[in-house]
């Protein structure tokens, strides 16, 4: 499981003794820890991909399995993560390329995987 955890403008991606991070997305205001959506799935997307051209990172092979991803947001927010922020979180992931996604809330489990049903 990729372990992906968010600060305000930072995410840090760790998978199996690899750490990669980001600093340079303005994605957060002091309300909101996802308020421009776009931002934060473009630096987490681009987040991944450096991941991945790491040498500890997730299979460097022509065909890789989507990961599962275990989202945690790491600050204190004035009224915790709300639901809009939780889905902003799970469609960043899922635009990133995760087959799963768990979001956490300074380590708490928020919102469990929910597969669409069609």
């Amino acid at each position: 499981m990729l372990d992906i955890r968010v600060y305000y403008n930072r995410i840090t991606i760790c998978h199996q003794g690899t750490e990669v991070r980001h600093h340079e997305a303005p994605f957060s205001n002091q309300r909101m820890i996802v308020a421009d959506f776009d931002c934060f799935a473009h630096a987490l997307k681009s987040l991944y991909a450096e991941h991945r051209r790491q040498p500890g990172g997730l299979l460097k092979q022509w065909f890789a399995p989507a990961p599962a991803v275990h989202l945690d947001v790491r600050v204190e927010l004035a009224d915790g993560l709300a639901p809009l922020e939780q889905k902003a979180l799970c469609d960043a992931a899922l635009v990133m390329g995760a087959r799963r996604v768990d979001v956490h809330y300074r380590g708490q489990l928020v919102k469990p995987w929910q597969p669409h049903r069609r």
